[in-house]
């Protein structure tokens, strides 16, 4: 009956070629599908399905505008459904298209409340856990004081939520590592904003054992365990990761090479760190280390 659905999982690998980039190309099929979705909304505007497939696949074209007009059709006409009680299909990948693009735009606030209203109605994904922990994450890192500290907390809850899920099989596709390595890594991230130093530091193992190489997991790793005291470890943890081209590795190289009274290969690991720092940096926290890094090593000149 409508609304009811069965899954089960079945264990086959399935092949799909309709996807090969040469294929995608020569086909010109997502500009297909594209002229198709449109038509289709505009058929059914107020189908917030339809507009969510538009904005997905506006994203995938490149058409990033056109896909964050089609996500906010697609979330008002999702408000529409919420209000006339009409819930039989999940809500989870409007909510997940609206509230990544809104984030892409630097809305993240705007996110949180798309999130709370949806949680009102009870969505629940991975995905919507992920990107909410997320977004209060970015709120957390453009405020201080009590703010920032409830921010952090409600982060903290979200990525958590989003790896509990882990053992739960979902019918709409969840977002890379949402119950494993990306949540983990983002659970690290914010448990170093609150100094929680070991369990940032068994969040982050976590995530690399789900993915092992993953580069800001290794840099969160090395930052928990400068901040456990244990610089040489950090160090040796950030050596495969040197060449990566990345200036959150040599602002943490640096910290540590200080905080074991190695000045001098701290100066060179500062050099490269601002050498590399106009690429930016995976964790925007990491730039007040720098400018503290650079404070201390002028100080020491004198």
């Amino acid at each position: 009956s409508e609304g009811e659905k069965r899954v089960n999982e079945v264990p086959a690998a399935i092949l799909h070629l309709g996807s090969v980039p040469e294929i995608v190309a020569a086909k010109d099929k997502l500009n297909h599908y594209r002229r198709l979705l449109k038509q289709r909304c505009q058929e059914e505007p107020e189908n917030p399905v339809m507009w969510s497939h538009l904005a997905r696949v506006s994203v995938r074209s490149g058409y990033l505008d056109e896909a964050w007009e089609a996500a906010r059709c697609a979330w008002a006409a999702q408000q529409k459904e919420f209000a006339a009680g009409r819930t039989w299909y999940s809500a989870s990948p409007v909510v997940t298209v609206f509230c990544f693009l809104a984030l892409q735009r630097g809305e993240a606030r705007l996110s949180i409340r798309a999130m709370e209203e949806a949680e009102a109605w009870n969505v629940r994904h991975p995905n919507t856990a992920l990107l909410k922990g997320v977004s209060h994450e970015t709120v957390a890192l453009e405020s201080d004081g009590g703010e920032r500290v409830m921010h952090l907390k409600q982060a903290q809850a979200s990525f958590e939520e989003a790896l509990g899920m882990a053992q739960t099989t979902w019918t709409e596709d969840c977002m890379p590592g949402a119950t494993d390595w990306a949540a983990g890594t983002r659970l690290g991230t914010v448990l170093l904003l609150q100094d929680q130093w070991h369990e940032a530091d068994a969040a982050f193992a976590a995530a690399l054992t789900a993915r092992p190489g993953h580069v800001e997991a290794i840099l969160g790793r090395a930052e928990a365990l400068i901040g456990l005291n244990r610089a040489q470890e950090a160090l040796s943890v950030l050596e495969p990761v040197l060449e990566a081209g990345v200036a959150d590795t040599w602002i943490l190289g640096c910290f540590a090479c200080r905080n074991m009274g190695e000045i001098e290969d701290c100066r060179i690991f500062l050099q490269e760190a601002e050498r590399l720092l106009g690429q930016g940096l995976l964790a925007p926290h990491r730039r007040q280390y720098l400018e503290l890094l650079k404070a201390d090593l002028a100080a020491l000149a004198v």
